[in-house]
């Protein structure tokens, strides 16, 4: 009896040393990563507990993200206030998919970072939308890739898809309109679509470090007169 009692003891001990493990390499790679650089656990705690209540989580969402940075830089209110209904849409779309918490954080600070360092320039140095889609699909990379202390696997294959083309059919389909607000401007400027091709597990290694095996392929079509809207291809 006293053997079994020292087993069970055993394992209990051993389960839980290895629970310990795993949060410990959690909290790394939420470290290492952009997960809750922003926002908080605290923060998103409060927001799914407001999910039924959307127009008091979009305020609860805004007091997390403020946008400080945007704000300091001169830029327009109004631009901010569009860019942080653009982010807190990306939180929805990632909460509806039921996203854990450090993946819709760090989904949320890479989406933050890609529309910052895209549009906070002079006029005559913004990115360019090939620049920008590089930008980001390289800090997507970073929390695709399981190579500590380099990249860690934050999302799974199929959230870099899924991921890939929400951002493509929202932020980088209207870039130059994003860029003209941000400048003051108003040119009339056709939406634009992003696609990754996602290359095979194995191969998303060695695209972390820029030999190629993941490609952007930029396309252009032209808006419906209208409605001014861009009309999608059609799939090959």
């Amino acid at each position: 009896v006293c053997v079994c009692v020292v087993e069970r003891q055993n394992k209990r001990e051993g389960a839980g040393r290895r629970s310990c493990g795993a949060e410990r390499r959690q909290r790394r790679k939420d470290i290492m990563s952009l997960a809750f650089s922003d926002i908080s656990p605290e923060s998103l705690a409060e927001l799914e507990a407001l999910q039924a209540e959307p127009v008091r989580q979009a305020e609860a969402f805004a007091r997390a993200l403020p946008l400080t940075q945007a704000v300091e830089s001169g830029m327009a209110d109004a631009v901010a206030t569009v860019l942080r209904d653009q982010l807190y849409l990306a939180f929805r779309y990632a909460e509806e998919h039921q996203w854990q918490a450090h993946q819709q954080s760090a989904f949320i600070s890479i989406m933050k970072e890609t529309m910052l360092h895209s549009l906070l320039r002079p006029a005559n140095a913004a990115l360019s939308l090939q620049e920008s889609f590089d930008l980001f699909s390289h800090m997507i990379m970073q929390h695709a890739v399981e190579r500590p202390p380099t990249s860690f696997a934050v999302f799974s294959l199929a959230q870099v898809r899924e991921l890939t083309q929400y951002v493509s059919d929202t932020f980088f389909k209207h870039y130059a309109e994003f860029v003209a607000a941000a400048h003051r401007a108003a040119p009339r400027a056709a939406p634009h679509k992003v696609k990754l091709t996602i290359p095979h597990p194995p191969a998303l290694i060695p695209a972390l470090f820029g030999s190629g095996v993941v490609s952007a392929k930029v396309e252009e079509y032209p808006t419906t007169a209208e409605h001014g809207s861009a009309e999608s291809p059609t799939p090959p």
